[in-house]
């Protein structure tokens, strides 16, 4: 039995190759440009290597370290920027390519699926809160609006930018890539 599953493996880990390959050569995962984001005039901070690189308006000087809070789930973890690929442990990572929370776009946070971090979103539903938390700065609180219990691997529309602020959720996959992941879909409060 094991030598008929084979084939059938390789092969679907050949389709994830070249699925992947393809998405790599239409839109490679960028890291930010630390001397690029300290001459940036964008009215909230860009956030390189996990703090921020000038604090929020009014703050005090210094690093802004973050946090993403999901209070009624018990999830508190470090925030920072990832290389969309790698997945940290014990932290959540920022798709590179996408907009920081608080710059008016698509932000996506993405964590393994596992307990004490983004594994307690098993349990999610629209209307729990999730907190950006920023030393020397404003708390931002956003609301879950969707939740997606198995979204397909291979569905990026997550990576795509928005118009609006929304705040996307996005964990790992089991050992098997082609397994389905969790989307927690998120605005502001009050949006």
């Amino acid at each position: 039995m094991v030598r008929r599953l084979w084939p059938a493996a390789a092969f679907a880990a050949g389709i994830l190759i070249l699925e992947m390959t393809a998405w790599v050569a239409i839109e490679p995962p960028r890291a930010p440009d630390p001397a690029a984001t300290a001459r940036s005039l964008l009215p909230a901070p860009i956030i390189t290597s996990g703090v921020f690189a000038s604090p929020p308006p009014g703050a005090a000087p210094g690093p802004v370290e973050l946090r993403i809070k999901v209070p009624e789930l018990q999830i508190d973890l470090p925030l920072v920027v990832g290389d969309g690929l790698n997945v940290p442990l014990n932290k959540a990572a920022l798709y590179p390519s996408l907009k920081s929370p608080g710059e008016g776009g698509r932000s996506l946070v993405y964590a393994h699926a596992r307990d004490g971090m983004f594994g307690p979103l098993f349990r999610a539903h629209p209307g729990q809160e999730i907190l950006i938390e920023r030393t020397g700065g404003p708390e931002m609180k956003y609301v879950i609006t969707q939740y997606f219990a198995r979204w397909p691997s291979n569905d990026a529309s997550v990576l795509q930018p928005a118009n609006h602020e929304e705040l996307v959720l996005l964990t790992c996959t089991t050992y098997n890539p082609l397994d389905p992941r969790i989307v927690v879909v998120a605005r502001p409060e009050g949006a």
